[in-house]
């Protein structure tokens, strides 16, 4: 799953607070990874999903 290769992973402070923690991210990365490997149906429906990239991990890479 190389879009979780050498990245890192945040729930933004203006997320509703009560949507994320790090049981619900530890949660729906298990449930990604179980039905990939499992290979349980051909999609997977998420719903919507917003990933923003910092603009230190952008200058990190950069420099």
């Amino acid at each position: 799953m190389k879009i979780f290769d050498d990245c890192f992973y945040q729930v933004p402070d203006y997320q509703r607070p009560y949507s994320w923690d790090k049981d619900n991210l530890d949660d729906l990365i298990e449930d990604l990874t179980s039905s990939y490997l499992a290979k349980m149906e051909d999609t997977y429906f998420c719903g919507s999903l917003v990933l923003v990239i910092s603009i230190k991990l952008i200058l990190k890479r950069l420099f």
